[in-house]
């Protein structure tokens, strides 16, 4: 490893140790050492967000084997301030009743049908992540021209919106008489307010104000609800560890990751080492040996700073917080191919074949790391690609001027940079605004220079404002 990747890891465990201070965090490596089913089973790779939305599914099902008949949808009918016109706690068991994930075709995360209370439950589920640009859609629509005539247009809409549009319309869910009441759940740690929706409440259509924010705080109420009417050791034991695993999230919130954002190369690499990793598409020898080398590293790094199971516990929360379901590690090669221009545009020596696809992903871990050339700018002393299949770029800058690295990455969608460090709500700073690898690449050398100078200063600026936040 070179001397910049050794003061990152250094850096990384610094942060550790910060982080393992917090009293919240004591409490959660102290929950470590109690059997959980959540943390038994290590997703890697996969999505957090399908783990949850399952189990939200299956608390929701009336008809799962929880014991707990519809009871769940009703709490959510009451916090919604709904008020069933089929009353009565105890459930009447219909075939048709369930729940799904993925749902009715538009992948809704969590939908839940229930006749005998005519409720039909609706929720989006955001984990760490928000609202984002490819939750803007096009869709078809019937509207009115000039002449009254019903014409067919495009029309771009929130994935929100059709959400509801898809239920509302349904010719079965859509049947007010079966179902004369629909909620719509808006999921989020901190329950906030879609940002797509208008500040103005006169603004808001009908679709809009069917939806509900609902927080991680209120899920953990639920679940404390519900356990009481468990009858099942089983089904006790499977809620109460999502209930310890949710009440984590809010214990450990954004600000307390925020640290760890310059070093999201170093925790990738970190969490394949510690859990192995089931992306089809990359991983070919060089890079399992980046892997191992970043593995042995941290360990020779941490010596007897930290126990090292709670470094490795923290690594994972790490991970999860920052990377888990934001992360698509699908190749692009058009973003293959913006990563290895950048890297050329900024390095000393530069990478040869950085047109030929062929050879992307095959490129020697020696040839991906260098110094940068004498107009990088930034206080930038050296730059290196992502192992694997390199669609992603950290900027290391010259010791001793306090700043962090930065690490910037594009999707298999094309986006980029597409998981930039967040601005912190009520913090007056600009957000990092993403672009795309067509837009990107059709820029000549030195405004796509500039475009990113302004992403590693934007990052840096954020980044310090952290810091001086949790001071």
């Amino acid at each position: 490893m070179s001397n910049n990747e050794k003061n990152a890891m250094e850096g990384l465990i610094s942060q550790l140790e910060q982080l393992a201070q917090q009293p919240k965090t004591q409490a959660l490596l102290l929950d470590a050492k109690t059997p959980n089913f959540w943390s038994i089973l290590e997703y890697g790779r996969e999505s957090y967000e399908t783990r949850f939305c399952k189990m939200l599914r299956w608390l929701l099902d009336p008809t799962a084997n929880h014991g707990l008949g519809d009871a769940a949808m009703r709490w959510i009918a009451n916090y919604a301030g709904v008020e069933l016109t089929q009353s009565g706690d105890t459930y009447v068991p219909d075939d048709q009743d369930g729940a799904e994930t993925e749902a009715l075709g538009n992948h809704i995360d969590v939908f839940a049908h229930d006749r005998s209370a005519g409720l039909l439950v609706v929720i989006e589920a955001k984990m760490g992540s928000d609202e984002h640009e490819s939750d803007i859609v096009e869709a078809v629509v019937e509207e009115q021209d000039a002449e009254g005539k019903v014409v067919k247009c495009k029309k771009k809409v929130s994935q929100l919106e059709k959400y509801y549009e898809t239920v509302d319309g349904h010719a079965l869910y859509g049947d007010k008489r079966s179902y004369p009441h629909a909620v719509y759940l808006f999921l989020t740690i901190d329950g906030h307010r879609p940002p797509s929706f208008p500040e103005n409440e006169e603004e808001y259509s009908q679709w809009q104000y069917q939806w509900h924010d609902m927080s991680y705080a209120d899920l953990v109420s639920m679940l404390d609800d519900l356990l009481p009417k468990l009858t099942d050791l089983d089904a006790m034991k499977l809620v109460k560890d999502f209930r310890i695993n949710t009440q984590s999230k809010l214990d450990l919130e954004d600000d307390a990751f925020s640290a760890f954002e310059p070093y999201k190369e170093n925790i990738d690499l970190l969490h394949t080492y510690f859990v192995g990793d089931n992306d089809e598409d990359g991983g070919d020898d060089s890079s399992m040996q980046e892997v191992q080398e970043a593995g042995q590293a941290f360990q020779l790094a941490l010596g007897d700073r930290m126990p090292f199971q709670d470094a490795k516990m923290l690594v994972g929360r790490v991970y999860e917080a920052l990377c888990a379901g934001k992360q698509v590690h699908t190749k692009n090669v058009g973003a293959q191919r913006l990563v290895r221009r950048i890297f050329n545009l900024y390095a000393l020596n530069k990478l040869p074949g950085a047109d030929d696809s062929t050879t992307y992903g095959k490129e020697p871990k020696e040839s991906r790391i260098s110094p940068t050339d004498s107009e990088a700018g930034n206080n930038i002393v050296e730059i290196k690609m992502t192992s694997g299949k390199g669609q992603g770029l950290t900027f290391f800058p010259a010791e001793g001027t306090g700043e962090d690295p930065v690490y910037l990455s594009g999707d298999t969608r094309g986006v980029f940079p597409n998981d930039p460090i967040s601005v912190p709500r009520g913090m007056n700073l600009p957000r990092i605004v993403k672009s795309d690898v067509k837009t990107l690449q059709a820029m000549d050398d030195e405004s796509l220079r500039a475009q990113i100078n302004t992403w590693i200063q934007q990052s840096r600026a954020i980044a310090k404002a952290r810091r001086e936040k949790r001071s």
